[in-house]
């Protein structure tokens, strides 16, 4: 039986709606889906949030603090949500990944 803590349910959950929000954006423009889920990569201080081998954002691992990347390496420093907010993080999601600042809501 696995033992599942807050962390690791919130990073699931941010995980369904990364997957889910790529899977509207697939059916809504009729493309053909190739298989390419979001995977977490663990280091020190982040949890790198990659599809593909492009970085679509990070979670710093104290805060939750869901980031943009600013690379494959690392993030920007503005937070764009948080996976312990009410929304789990939702606001931070768009079809690519971590939403850019100008397209949260």
């Amino acid at each position: 039986m696995a033992i599942v803590n807050e962390y690791t349910r919130e990073l699931i959950n941010f995980k369904a709606k990364l997957d889910n929000a790529y899977e509207l954006w697939l059916h809504a423009g009729s493309f053909k889906d190739e298989g390419h889920r979001v995977f977490f990569h663990f280091n020190a201080k982040y949890i790198r949030i990659v599809r593909e081998h492009s970085a679509l954002g990070f979670i710093n691992r104290e805060t939750g603090d869901v980031l943009y990347p600013k690379g494959y390496a690392g993030p920007t420093k503005r937070v764009r949500g948080n996976i312990f907010s009410p929304d789990g993080g939702q606001s931070a999601v768009a079809w690519y990944g971590v939403a850019m600042a100008e397209e949260q809501s």
